[in-house]
């Protein structure tokens, strides 16, 4: 291998670590305000495969299944809801530390294209949000040459 392609293939793998780098970054970095000023979270979650289906698995302690919202368009996968303060009554406090995020969330999936948009199955149990999506056979079109 020369040095060109040396420097050539280091670059790559250069560019391939900053771009996994980056993308872990903005999943773990969560932005607390959208631009209209309305809190916004996104909650954490594993999305894996099994034999059979795409597993998308939320954390969503405290949401309740009236304030959720799960759909589909095109390749993308929504779930949207609002997680509600029930310390609001406290008429006055003092945060020594504030970790739980309240308001509505939001949260976006690409989906790929060997799962089915559908035959989704989704359950609610403590505070998790399992979604399922089955896999579909990848379909080979043959094109005739003339």
């Amino acid at each position: 291998m020369t040095n060109d392609e040396q420097r050539a293939a280091l670059g790559s793998r250069v560019r391939s670590d900053l771009g996994r780098l980056f993308h872990d970054l903005t999943e773990i970095v969560q932005p607390v305000y959208s631009l209209d000023d309305e809190s916004v979270w996104h909650p954490f979650g594993d999305i894996y495969e099994t034999d059979r289906d795409l597993v998308i698995k939320l954390e969503l302690a405290g949401v309740s299944t009236t304030d959720l919202s799960i759909s589909v368009s095109g390749d993308q996968l929504s779930v949207n809801g609002v997680r509600k303060d029930v310390a609001e009554c406290d008429a006055r406090r003092t945060y020594l530390k504030m970790e739980i995020n309240h308001g509505r969330f939001s949260k976006l999936i690409v989906l790929p294209d060997h799962v089915s948009r559908q035959d989704i199955r989704s359950v609610y149990k403590d505070g998790i949000l399992e979604i399922r999506l089955a896999k579909v056979a990848k379909q080979v079109l043959e094109v005739k040459i003339d």
